[in-house]
């Protein structure tokens, strides 16, 4: 029960503390202007009878010329030889075996090139 009273005056000074800022007005800016220069360096790059250029030529694109790759090999794949003596791959399944998988894929854990970070 003392949480939620903890809570709810937290919930409310928050709420009022956000009201609060709402109601703060901005103040406009000065409409007159200021009554002083601002003063000019003798150096400096930007005089005052100089225009800054609003339209800025591009230069013309470059001529694209197509690039000349040898041609590719392509390669050559050989099909894969299977015995001729009729023997097939045998496994060899039994529980004891998939057990010890199991436990070796457990122990070893994936590659690190397939680790997530």
């Amino acid at each position: 029960m003392e949480l939620a009273v903890i809570f709810l005056i937290w919930l409310a000074v928050t709420a009022l503390d956000n009201m609060n800022k709402r109601k703060k007005r901005r103040l406009p800016p000065p409409e007159q202007p200021l009554d002083f220069d601002i003063p000019t360096l003798a150096n400096d790059p930007n005089l005052p009878g100089e225009e800054v250029p609003l339209i800025v030529e591009l230069p013309t694109p470059a001529e694209v010329r197509p690039k000349n790759f040898p041609p590719r090999q392509k390669k050559i794949v050989e099909p894969i030889q299977r015995p001729d003596d009729g023997s097939e791959l045998n496994l060899n399944l039994t529980p004891s075996t998939v057990m010890d998988a199991f436990i070796l894929t457990e122990l070893l854990g994936k590659p690190k090139a397939l680790r997530r970070r």
